[in-house]
């Protein structure tokens, strides 16, 4: 009967790890997804890669719970939040690019229409 029992057991932490290894790969899909649309410079889906991340970890959860592995996963956390600490680095630089390249053309713009009115004065002086 014990013996019974161990294999219920053991199928019950088997389908729990199976699900949550579907669960772990659709948030990485989402949280891969997530993370390209960031690298292109959308400010705005950093929230969508964390909540994907939070998901990912929580799936993860679920998995290492049914396996016994909580060091993994506080590895795996702190892994989490060192690649959101990196990214959100990451989508700053590359607005601080944007806005560079951005006052850049604004100024180049402004000393061509200078250039262009003080060469308009110097011909109606004349």
């Amino acid at each position: 009967m014990q013996a019974a029992a161990e294999r219920v057991a053991k199928r019950i932490a088997s389908d729990g790890a199976d699900r949550g290894a579907a669960e772990t790969q659709g948030a990485r899909d989402v949280s891969a997804g997530a993370g390209r649309t960031v690298r292109e410079g959308d400010v705005g889906a950093r929230e969508q890669a964390s909540a994907a991340q939070d998901a990912q970890i929580k799936a993860e959860q679920q998995v290492d719970a049914a396996a016994g592995k909580s060091s993994e996963l506080e590895k795996r956390r702190q892994a989490a939040g060192e690649r959101e600490t990196v990214m959100a680095a990451g989508v700053d630089a590359l607005m601080q690019e944007k806005w560079q390249a951005e006052h850049a053309q604004e100024v180049e713009h402004d000393t061509g229409a200078r250039a262009a009115l003080e060469a308009g004065d110097h011909e109606a002086a004349r």
